[in-house]
């Protein structure tokens, strides 16, 4: 199981699904937005952190491995929630 981890905003979470900004540079991660163990919770969130911090490299992880990058779009997961379907297909 993960470890629960602070948020920026000071709230511990747990998940092994986290939602990771890093620096402007992309040397190394400056916050972790949030984790969740529902995987369609982690993407959708991770859609939308992606529209919060355009032009910043966000990564969506399962523990160590990395499931999405806001810098090759296909690795985008399909959004769980309907409204973001197709919203980043031009993108």
């Amino acid at each position: 199981m993960a470890k629960p981890v602070a948020s920026i905003t000071g709230v511990l979470m747990d998940g092994k699904y986290s939602i990771e900004l890093w620096k402007p540079d992309n040397s190394a991660v400056e916050a972790e937005l949030h984790r969740d163990n529902q995987f369609d919770v982690a993407s959708t969130l991770y859609l939308i952190a992606c529209t919060q911090y355009p032009g910043r490299l966000v990564l969506l992880r399962n523990t160590a491995r990395t499931l999405a990058r806001s810098d090759r779009p296909d690795t985008m997961p399909e959004a769980a929630w309907p409204a973001f379907r197709g919203f980043f297909e031009n993108w």
